[in-house]
This record gives C-alpha cells, sequence and structure tokens, in this order.
C-alpha cells in the first residue's frame, strides 16, 4: 500500500507523465492499468443484457486477479435451474453488482456500489481487485462447516460471491427473491 501510494504521488508530480489524475480518484494514474470490456465484448453475454449495459453506459471491469474474461456469469441464482446474470458494472468511477433476474432486463437488482478507486492499489499488484464469481452449496456448506455455523436459510442453489483479491468477500444468496449475506472469505 505504502507503495502505491507513493507511486500515485510521483505520477500526480510528473505533469509529462502519461498518468494524470481524474478529478475524484484516490489513486490518480491507476487507469492506465485498468480494463473495463464493453459488454458487447464479452463472451456469452446474452445481446439483450449488453445492450441494456450499453444503453446505460456500463463497462465490465477486469481485476487483475483472472487472465480471461470475468466480472460477468449466468449462474442459478433466484432458484434451483433459473438462468440468472450477474454482471459487475462499472459507470461514472463506481461499480455495482446488476443481477438480471431470468436474464430479464425488466427485472434487475442492484448492490454493492462502491467506487472502483476502492479496489484500485490494495494489494500486491497495482491494479483493480474486485471480482465477482458464482459458489455452489457445496460450497457454502463448506465454509459454514468450517466456522462451525448454520446459515440463515437452507442453501439449494447458487451463491454469488463478491470478492476484494487481496481482502475478502462477501457472499449473498436469495431465497424467494429475499437477499441474504452469507459468510464470506476474512
Amino acid at each position: 500500500m505504502v507503495l502505491c501510494v507513493i507511486l500515485a504521488y510521483l505520477l500526480q508530480g510528473d505533469p509529462g507523465s502519461p498518468c494524470q489524475p481524474k478529478p475524484g480518484y484516490v489513486w490518480s494514474g491507476a487507469d492506465v492499468e485498468l480494463v473495463y470490456l464493453s459488454p458487447r465484448e464479452y463472451p456469452g453475454i446474452p445481446k439483450t443484457i449488453a445492450a441494456w449495459l450499453e444503453t446505460h453506459r456500463f463497462t465490465i471491469p477486469q481485476s487483475y486477479c483472472d487472465s480471461t474474461a470475468h466480472n460477468a456469469f449466468c449462474a442459478d441464482l433466484a432458484v434451483l435451474g433459473s438462468s440468472d446474470w450477474a454482471v459487475l458494472a462499472s459507470r461514472a468511477d463506481s461499480s455495482r453488482v446488476i443481477v438480471f433476474w431470468s436474464g430479464s432486463t425488466d427485472s434487475i437488482s442492484e448492490l454493492n456500489k462502491f467506487q472502483d478507486s476502492y479496489y484500485v492499489c490494495e494489494g500486491r499488484r497495482f491494479g483493480f481487485s474486485r471480482l465477482i464469481v458464482p459458489t455452489t452449496p457445496a460450497d457454502e456448506l463448506e465454509r459454514y462447516s468450517y466456522y462451525k455455523a448454520t446459515p440463515p436459510v437452507p442453501i439449494k442453489h447458487s451463491c454469488l460471491e463478491d470478492i476484494d483479491c487481496e481482502k475478502a468477500s462477501e457472499v449473498f444468496y436469495w431465497n424467494e427473491r429475499k437477499r441474504y449475506e452469507l459468510i464470506g472469505a476474512d
């Protein structure tokens, strides 16, 4: 973290640097390292969802934790067998998780909106560290077993894990569209 602060300070201090700070950014100069995919470039994302995201000026940020396209996936988040899409979407320097229930742009939920700069330059690498992935019921039951705890509801289908690659995670589970926060990683 100290290295990141020094790097940000040095970049701000050099008027000839290609990494000029943007207003409002805590870690100025970091944009050079960040990758945002256009929703239409994301492999496999339904055209209707890509069009909705582009209409609302969202991009899909890519973390340094994974070298393949990520931060959008299809999983059974609502009920077993459903085809719900979750996308980590960024606009105006902040990202949030958007869930498209049954793949529909008419039925969405948003959660965990944070400034992108919060997820920049926090670990061993200089870049974006936020990642979303689906988890299985077995993954979550193993985590609860490890902590000798009981989930707040029976876990029968996929969960969504919102991860900071260098810190911890939050896990979300929906039961009849009611959202529960489960035990994440420390």
